[in-house]
């Protein structure tokens, strides 16, 4: 799932898959297929 909460600027991201999840930053333009890029992004930067 994805929450991008633009007033708080962060998206959490959890994955219904391996519970894998994280908080990104976000601003008032971020969609959730921009939060989820750079989670994914982040996690073949630090697990690949």
């Amino acid at each position: 799932t994805i929450d991008v909460q633009k007033a708080n600027k962060e998206a959490l991201i959890k994955c219904g898959n391996c519970k894998l999840e994280a908080r990104m930053p976000a601003n008032y333009l971020t969609d959730p297929v921009d939060a989820y890029g750079d989670f994914i992004d982040k996690y073949y930067k630090e697990y690949a």
